[in-house]
């Protein structure tokens, strides 16, 4: 298939056994736990997933009305879908009905109707007028809701998230006006200059006839109505509005308080009433308040992340999605982590930024001397409140406090499960693997990615933390008359942080990225480490070789970086997802070594292969991955965006030939994943039921039924128009 064949916009949902819904089972952990950390847990989780309504405010402009139309109409049958349609006047009924289901599960997982994983629109493939003869048979509400989402919902554009446009958008800029890249970067500065945080923040753009105006809205409890914060450098008009989204704020802030009556420790107490004044507030140097004190919660039986945390889909890289994660411990499976860390200084010492300096004092110049050993522990979610659900968890993502307090890692343990090799066809299910390699591959990719993780989070962002900067004082953290050598250079650095500057202001779009695709380098370079094979139990007499976990880590490290393209956009030349972008410049550089890795295309089968010499592993795969790694390094340490951006826009554009190695990616789809998750209960006699549902999409709407829509409604501070305030009751 052609590049111009290719369907622009939005892909259109597969049947429902082309998703792979999979449990995120907490019972057994959960039933461990204390009457009083089932109370502290149920009220985290409660606070989690109303946040859920800030989240889909973030997605996109419709995926607040999309969400609450598939609880209306689930409500409104209670859940017999089926006494919705009209069979005699639409014979094709009952498969529209099934597609309506898979989109309304994946809409609920994904908070969204965008893939949290890719940021790629997609839509439920059925006419309009079916919709609207269930939603007439449903509810008047249900009618109004699919009257005020139903063009953005079928439509296939805009596609993608990014920057407002044709095929694009972004609802961390919701205003009637398109806004730009340049005026976002002006505005930020402007923030930076109030001190403001820009995490728990949207832009509304306006133009009058005295030029462009922007309303910045601030997510917190406390109203106040607009106020100047000055003008941009182009002399635009910059007003705060602080409020946004503050009766869901609210609700938060009473399920957290209702939390910390019940928490074990002074340290959980101290760092929730933190989150609670600064959700009410929305200074965001509450919130590093909170995340310091959250680390000095130890070891703790019940985990939890709450907040605006992750910057991945704002497009510049700044604004941040609501999550919630509360989560149990897994004793056995934290011993070994814990021996990983015990190990951490020895292997920091070996990366090359170290290395290089043979008479250093300490790490070198490029690494903070003191590396606390962080918390790293298994765990399993009971409550993952995201539009995408991760593997691994490092925070907190501000340096300053990283280099200061440390932080934690969390491996989410029951988010990754091996397949079972007689349920699947391995061929099938191992697409770009060579069919007679599939099965080892696949019995083997499980437990090495889990180690991969384990060194993304530890050592990848437990490094580079020591950023060279001039000091708010005027000092510098280096020595500025005798520059340290760059180990790319073997010159002095000619590069640092200006005063005030972070990664994600030098860096923008592509701190993320960037950061992300060090981490997964340092997992591939570890990966070969004897210690850290030893560590998890690999070595030449275990069932699993190690030489073996080493090849399939390099080749999945191969695939990946094939199926990214499946989420690169070739009509506007953008990646839609940071990790993956990441994937495919680690490819590029391994490809880039002679006969170490190559593909085979076959255009009438529409398959492509991926081929590694496994003899190449270690002299050409990871020289090229340590070069690279070292590479990332050092422009993070440095803040030099100039050769950043020049090597790495490189790396992942995307040339005529590969896109046609694009083409027959997307040829072979994979199953789009979703976890479906358990709800907690509060029961008459004060105790804490959990309850999990069966594994189809069915599961996934059941477990949003609504069971009672009295909640409170809140307005929306862009449009007047109000919605229910809160999902807590929903369950």
């Amino acid at each position: 298939m052609g590049q111009d064949s290719e369907p622009r916009g939005a892909s259109v949902l597969p049947k429902r056994d082309g998703i792979s819904v999979r449990s995120l089972t907490a019972r057994k952990a959960f039933e461990q736990l204390s009457h009083f950390q089932k109370l502290y847990a149920h009220h985290l989780s409660r606070a989690s997933w109303d946040g859920a309504l800030i989240t889909h405010e973030q997605v996109s402009h419709e995926s607040a009305a999309i969400f609450d139309l598939i609880l209306e109409l689930h409500h409104s049958c209670d859940g017999k879908w089926n006494s919705l349609l009209d069979k005699t006047a639409n014979p094709d009924a009952a498969e529209h009905l099934e597609k309506l289901h898979t989109y309304a599960a994946l809409v609920l997982y994904n908070q969204g109707n965008y893939y949290g994983y890719g940021d790629k629109k997609f839509v439920p493939g059925v006419p309009v007028d079916f919709l609207e003869t269930v939603a007439k048979n449903a509810s008047a509400r249900a009618v109004q809701l699919l009257r005020e989402c139903k063009e953005p919902m079928l439509s296939t554009e805009p596609g993608h998230l990014g920057y407002p446009s044709e095929h694009a958008q972004s609802a961390y800029y919701p205003g009637p006006e398109p806004i730009s890249q340049e005026e976002v970067d002006e505005i930020d500065k402007l923030l930076d200059k109030n001190a403001i945080g820009p995490e728990n923040t949207r832009i509304a753009k306006y133009v009058t006839d005295e030029g462009s105006r922007f309303k910045v809205m601030q997510a917190c409890v406390e109203k106040e109505p607009a106020r100047s914060l000055g003008k941009t450098a182009s002399g635009a008009l910059v007003e705060l509005e602080r409020g946004e989204h503050a009766e869901t704020l609210k609700r938060i802030c009473e399920s957290l308080e209702k939390a910390r009556d019940n928490s074990e420790t002074d340290a959980q107490k101290k760092f929730l009433s933190e989150y609670i004044a600064y959700f009410t507030c929305g200074d965001i140097a509450r919130f590093k308040e909170a995340q310091t004190l959250w680390l000095k919660d130890r070891s703790p039986i019940v985990e939890s992340i709450i907040g605006f945390v992750e910057q991945y889909r704002d497009p510049a890289g700044r604004r941040a999605e609501f999550q919630g994660v509360v989560a149990l411990t897994d004793k056995e499976a934290s011993k070994t982590l814990r021996e990983l860390v015990e190990a951490s200084e020895e292997l920091i010492s070996g990366m090359p930024w170290v290395r290089y300096f043979k008479d250093r004092d300490g790490m070198g110049p490029f690494e903070s001397d003191r590396f606390e050993a962080p918390e790293f522990t298994a765990i399993h979610a009971l409550t993952y409140c995201s539009s995408v659900t991760f593997l691994g968890i490092n925070l907190p993502n501000y340096p300053d406090i990283r280099d200061r307090a440390g932080f934690k890692n969390v491996m989410i343990a029951n988010r990754n499960q091996p397949p079972d090799l007689r349920l699947i066809d391995p061929a099938e299910e191992a697409r770009f693997v060579v069919p007679s390699e599939a099965a080892e591959y696949l019995s083997v990719e499980y437990y090495t990615w889990d180690i991969q993780i384990a060194l993304h989070e530890l050592i990848g962002h437990g490094t580079g933390n020591r950023l060279l900067r001039e000091n708010s004082d005027g000092s510098f953290n280096f020595d500025k008359d005798h520059p340290p050598l760059n180990p790319l250079t073997d010159k002095p650095i000619e590069s640092f942080y200006k005063k005030g500057e972070t990664t994600t202001s030098v860096f923008g779009k592509l701190t993320t990225t960037l950061e992300e695709c060090r981490a997964d380098c340092v997992g591939l370079y570890l990966i070969t480490n004897p210690k850290v094979l030893s560590i998890f139990g690999y070595d030449e007499n275990s069932k699993i070789k190690a030489d073996d976990l080493i090849y399939v880590a390099y080749l999945h490290a191969a695939v990946n970086g094939v199926e990214a393209l499946g989420v690169y956009d070739p009509e506007q030349k953008v990646w839609g997802q940071a990790h993956e972008r990441g994937f495919f410049a680690t490819l590029q550089v391994m490809m880039a070594e002679e006969g170490f890795i190559s593909l085979s295309q076959d255009n009438e089968s529409k398959r492509v292969t991926v081929h590694l010499d496994r003899t190449k592993i270690i002299t050409h795969g990871r020289r090229a991955v340590e070069k690279f790694m070292l590479e990332l390094h050092m422009w993070r340490c440095t803040g030099d965006v100039t050769a950043a951006t020049e090597r790495y826009e490189s790396l992942t554009t995307v040339s005529d030939k590969w896109v046609k190695v694009r083409e027959l990616v997307k040829a072979q789809p994979s199953k789009p994943w979703a976890f479906i998750q358990g709800n907690t209960f509060l029961k008459e006699n004060g105790e804490v039921e959990l309850r999990e549902y069966e594994e189809t999409p069915l599961g996934l709407e059941f477990r949003k039924r609504p069971m009672d829509l009295v909640c409170g409604v809140e307005e929306d501070c862009l449009t007047g128009k109000t919605r229910i305030a809160s999902i807590q009751r929903f369950w």
